[in-house]
């Protein structure tokens, strides 16, 4: 985007000034740069959801109030097993997303547009998520013997 258009045309017309702002701040960043933060930000959801979305056991329920649709009280359950399901495909797309971008970002040092920092930014991220992926293949463990609640 050139100046000129930030200043009279589109952009000026319909974008707010904080979001123009960013814009003109993202034109100044090398697209590797731009990828590395992505990066830096999914990591830190991903790891995020870990503590957000931990299921403690077997016994780790959830009870939520609802109303009903006709105005009565009414309870949502959430059992264990669904908890931990839901949180394995998140997190499992999420590891998909990460992987993918970093294989863009190893893509992109390897034809030569990073410089040293950047290239061990990227050997020290590779590292860190492999050893969370073997964690994570550790800490599964299926139970199918939990007893009948009812």
């Amino acid at each position: 985007m050139n100046q000129n258009a930030a200043t009279h045309g589109l952009f000026a017309k319909y974008l707010p000034e904080e979001t123009r702002e960013l814009v003109e701040a993202f034109e100044q960043k090398a697209l590797i740069d731009i990828l590395w933060e992505n990066i830096c930000l999914k990591y830190a959801a991903i790891v995020r959801a870990q503590q957000i979305m931990f299921v403690r056991g077997a016994e780790d329920v959830t009870k939520r109030h609802t109303l009903s649709g006709n105005g009565t009280d009414a309870y949502e359950y959430k059992e264990a097993y669904e908890k931990q399901a839901v949180f394995l495909q998140a997190q499992s797309r999420a590891m998909g997303t990460l992987n993918n971008m970093i294989k863009q970002y190893d893509e992109m040092c390897r034809q030569g547009l990073a410089d040293e920092e950047q290239r061990l930014r990227i050997a020290k991220l590779k590292a860190e998520v492999s050893a969370m992926q073997d964690t994570e293949q550790e800490s599964v463990v299926i139970v199918d013997d939990v007893p009948d609640k009812s």
